[in-house]
């Protein structure tokens, strides 16, 4: 009987996470997130990855993924085939709405104020960031990156053209914004510490502390 209950209890929990999977749903305008099988560093993959539009994100044994904005997604997975590699969707679910709680933890026990909801503070001060890069187009933090810096000369094949903030990891803009984010333009996004402050000036960091 106990083996029983047991088994329908676990049926009935899946079930419910089944339901809340499916409430999730991907915006119409959010990029598409591949996974390629081949070897980033082949010439037919460098001149796909110049594409606008397309941005690599990660290596990995045997492949590498890249995010594909809108405007490229019409044909990138099809072309990447026709070129003879193996591609695949990674599921990525966005929640559409405003955040639940626009200042996370770390923001409240930096304040000392659990009931905290807006900060602020930073003004005429510029902060150095160290990161794996910023998304300059975030809603939170369009408009606050003053400019960026390879500070190791270790930056992986695809990121050695550029020296733009982008992010091939999300880490850096998710601590970036802990430091300035400003609520977005209608005041209802993520606020950091400082969010008063000029802006950030990235500076890279993958192995090695060099000097900006």
């Amino acid at each position: 009987m106990n083996r029983r209950w047991s088994i329908l209890a676990t049926l009935t929990v899946a079930m419910v996470l089944v339901s809340m999977i499916g409430t999730l749903r991907v915006a119409a305008d959010a990029p598409e997130y591949l996974f390629i099988n081949g070897d980033e560093a082949s010439p037919k993959v460098q001149k796909f990855l110049k594409r606008e539009g397309v941005h690599y994100r990660r290596g990995f044994k045997g492949g590498f993924s890249v995010k594909v904005e809108d405007n490229a997604k019409g044909r990138a997975k099809q072309d990447l085939k026709d070129l003879g590699f193996g591609v695949s969707n990674i599921a990525v679910y966005q929640p559409i709405g405003t955040p639940s709680d626009p200042t996370p933890y770390g923001i409240e026990q930096t304040y000392a104020d659990n009931a905290i909801t807006q900060t602020s503070g930073g003004k005429g001060i510029t902060i150095g960031h160290l990161g794996t890069g910023i998304d300059v187009d975030h809603p939170d933090l369009a408009g606050r990156i003053v400019g960026c810096q390879d500070a190791t000369g270790s930056l992986a094949l695809s990121d050695k053209l550029n020296k733009t903030c982008r992010d091939w990891d999300g880490h850096g803009t998710h601590t970036a914004g802990s430091e300035v984010a400003d609520g977005g333009k209608n005041g209802t996004g993520i606020w950091g510490v400082a969010p008063g402050s000029q802006a950030v000036l990235h500076c890279g960091l993958l192995q090695v502390w060099l000097p900006c």
